[in-house]
């Protein structure tokens, strides 16, 4: 996070039950925010986060690639409530924690919505 991010207080974070994150374009303080809650919200059960990654990025193929590694990254991050299910869902990628369970799920679930949307 940025020096000037504002510290929700623990006992709000410990009620997060579900949190709905949309707008996000996958940037690091992006990352820094879902990977906060992630770690902190020990009473969560429901993370969802809606990525689109907007046309400032030209080529489609970067788009994805941009996307993509977002969601990885988002599946990477340590998950402190064990309850906790995490759906992302962006125009190219999506994929929960009860599904990607490994890099080659998302890379699969990938190639195959792009492979129905050039059909």
């Amino acid at each position: 996070m940025t020096q000037s991010a504002v510290v929700v207080p623990e006992l709000l974070l410990n009620n997060l039950e579900c949190v709905n994150i949309t707008g996000l374009q996958g940037n690091n303080d992006e990352d820094n925010l879902v990977g906060y809650i992630l770690e902190n919200a020990t009473g969560l059960n429901h993370l969802y986060i809606l990525v689109y990654v907007d046309n400032v990025v030209e080529d489609e193929d970067a788009r994805v690639g941009k996307e993509f590694k977002f969601c990885k990254d988002c599946f990477r991050l340590p998950i402190k409530s064990s309850t906790a299910r995490v759906v992302f869902s962006g125009q190219y990628v999506r994929a929960t924690n009860a599904t990607a369970t490994s890099h080659n799920e998302i890379v699969l679930r990938l190639s195959q919505f792009v492979t129905q949307t050039s059909s």
